[in-house]
């Protein structure tokens, strides 16, 4: 009995076919199954990734605005 649900879907990332309920639920006008387009597992990396960017970042940035005094000479100094 076909009801017209879809069951599988394909990861726009790893391009693999998975069930449903390996992508999170996102409810945006213009999607017909109401998911988004990579799987959890690639989305999940997609996050770690942007992360450890992101942190990246903003430890150069912040030793970049420090760098000028130095946390060990003052310390030193005691």
């Amino acid at each position: 009995m076909n009801t017209g649900v879809i069951a599988t879907k394909v990861c726009k990332a790893c391009r693999q076919e998975k069930p449903l309920g390996e992508f999170y639920v996102q409810v945006r006008p213009g999607l017909r199954d109401a998911t988004m387009t990579v799987c959890k597992e690639c989305h999940r990396e997609r996050v770690k990734r942007a992360t450890a960017e992101r942190k990246k970042k903003s430890r150069l940035s912040w030793r970049a605005s420090h760098s000028t005094t130095s946390v060990r000479s003052v310390r030193c100094k005691r």
